[in-house]
């Protein structure tokens, strides 16, 4: 029996998969994939637990224009760790935190696609592509806005979207979980009102649903709307409803980004494997001129419509849909091989399944049990080895985007960044013992590696590359830092 089927006949083993796939990624896949995903999240929290005023933190909060629903659950989490706790297990606690509800929206995806697809071989393709696509684990793990917002989304809607599907209309505590759910996604991100409210629009529009459903809806949106007013509250230290001057800011203050709208769609060719960007871009086009009345088809033409004329053309903002774009894309195919059905045995169509299912399995396995930020490995060295000061033959290593990053650092670490190689062995010769940390694969990491006085500390399975072939065809890739002990050592 093929995977797709035995998956599809079972439903424990898809949980199962989707779930670890989701947990390795959290695990592995250390660190924060954009600035703003670490900044307006766990600096934020760690900053208000420690009584810092809003000049601390991000644009955002010192704008008043973000929410502090996911900086304050991050918050409660250290509050109860206490105040040693090891911050990378709290970044993990996070993590899992997200991939578990992430994994719960891509159950959901799937239990809505049951409806959607009558071909049983598609609908196995379907349900093999959600739970193994190479960017969905990686971007479930993440804490994002970004991702619990598509999370959180995908979670409030589909019973909306199955409602539909069943012509029944939504039990009085689904709707009302529906709304609180839809409430935690626009709080996570406001960006998904442009997802929420279309996709709300489309429901009321073709479900058929009691005044009572209706209203518990509404009223879940309400209670969820009102239970984060008294997290940002507590985060901005008086009553503030920050989506106000997000909207105003970003809809009327804030002008047109001045790069092409189309700057979203070069990010997507580039930015993944061979082949995927144009099949997204084209797919996905393809399936709205196809399926003009899906609900998916309402929600994405919307909110990609807002990105085009007030985004700020980051690919990061894309990920809202991440989840849902596969799903329009292969009801699209199903659509155009209904009405043509020798697309399914094309020779072209044969090649592109297969491209695409080779590059995924590959970026697949990179995404999700590599690192997400490269100076994760060094802070851990740096926290464990517990240095007064580290000396840097480059940059500073905790400044990421012009921001220092606190959370990973302990307090009374200083950092002295641009030492220069000469300096380094005339304090070699004073003969005190100091670290020095530079990226391995650059100039400075080679004089490291190469330096007789400098001992490495925790370099790990990096060691098993130093000096081969693979450092060779990794070194553009990829810039792992190396921490190192230096003293004067006699021959």
């Amino acid at each position: 029996m093929s995977l797709t089927a035995t998956l599809a006949r079972s439903p424990s083993k898809t949980i199962v998969v989707v779930v670890l796939l989701s947990l390795a990624a959290a695990t592995f896949s250390a660190g924060f994939h954009d600035a703003g995903e670490h900044f307006d999240t766990l600096e934020a929290a760690s900053e208000r637990l420690a009584g810092s005023g809003l000049e601390s933190l991000s644009d955002n909060f010192q704008l008043k224009r973000q929410s502090w629903l996911l900086p304050g659950v991050a918050a409660l989490v250290m509050k109860i760790g206490g105040a040693n706790a090891d911050p990378f297990c709290t970044a993990l606690i996070l993590r899992i935190i997200a991939a578990l509800i992430g994994a719960a929206a891509v159950l959901a995806l799937l239990v809505a696609a049951d409806g959607w697809f009558s071909d049983t071989n598609l609908r196995r393709t379907v349900g093999l592509t959600l739970m193994l696509l190479w960017y969905l684990p990686f971007l479930n793990a993440r804490y994002s806005a970004e991702g619990l917002g598509r999370s959180f989304f995908v979670l409030g809607f589909v019973p909306a979207i199955l409602s539909v599907q069943r012509g029944q209309p939504l039990k009085w505590s689904t709707a009302l979980m529906s709304g609180l759910l839809l409430a935690l996604a626009f709080e996570s991100d406001y960006w998904t009102f442009f997802l929420i409210a279309p996709a709300l629009t489309w429901f009321f529009t073709y479900a058929k649903n009691s005044l009572k459903s209706v209203g518990l809806l509404k009223l879940g949106i309400v209670l969820g709307l009102c239970l984060v007013a008294l997290v940002n509250q507590w985060g901005y230290g008086h009553w503030w409803f920050p989506a106000a001057p997000f909207f105003y800011q970003t809809l009327f203050l804030k002008p047109i980004a001045w790069s092409p709208p189309w700057g979203y769609l070069t990010w997507l060719i580039v930015a993944t494997p061979p082949v995927w960007g144009v099949t997204l871009i084209l797919g996905t086009i393809f399936a709205w001129f196809l399926k003009p009345r899906l609900s998916l088809t309402w929600a994405t033409v919307c909110y990609i419509a807002v990105l085009f004329v007030f985004g700020a053309r980051e690919g990061r903002e894309l990920f809202l849909i991440a989840s849902i774009v596969p799903l329009l894309i292969f009801l699209g195919v199903q659509e155009a091989v209904q009405r043509r059905p020798e697309l399914r045995v094309s020779q072209a169509t044969r090649l592109l399944w297969f491209v695409l299912a080779c590059t995924n399995v590959i970026a697949l396995i990179y995404m999700t049990f590599t690192p997400t930020r490269r100076e994760i490995a060094l802070y851990q060295s740096v926290w464990n080895a517990r240095p007064d000061t580290i000396h840097s033959l480059t940059t500073n290593p905790y400044e990421i985007e012009g921001k220092l990053v606190r959370f990973y650092r302990r307090p009374d670490l200083k950092m002295v960044s641009g030492l220069q190689q000469y300096d380094l062995e005339q304090k070699v010769k004073a003969g005190a013992p100091f670290f020095v940390t530079a990226p391995l694969f650059e100039e400075g990491g080679m004089y490291l590696r190469h330096n007789t006085d400098c001992r490495g500390i925790d370099i790990g399975f990096k060691s098993w590359i130093l000096g081969t072939d693979f450092e060779r065809l990794t070194r553009r890739l990829w810039r792992p830092w190396g921490l190192f002990e230096c003293a004067f050592r006699k021959n």
